[in-house]
């Protein structure tokens, strides 16, 4: 039996960050509207962190940018 895995399409669509900030890790909680995603625990670089919304939520080129201040 083949499995197909399928990831929710979130281009276009909004997703909200929070971030609690520490000096040696964040905390990081994720929302699509006003739909809890997950919450994380990841070291405090920035880069790491859009590279995962890229990879999991299909964020584009152009958003990136934003969100990195490029």
């Amino acid at each position: 039996m083949t499995k197909v895995l399928q990831k929710a399409g979130f281009v276009g669509e909004a997703i909200y960050v929070g971030i609690d900030v520490h000096l040696k890790s964040w905390n990081v909680s994720l929302y699509y509207g006003s739909q809890y995603l997950r919450s994380f625990h990841q070291s405090p670089h920035p880069d790491i962190l859009v590279s995962f919304l890229q990879r999991e939520f299909f964020i584009s080129h152009r958003k990136r940018q934003k969100l990195i201040g490029n």
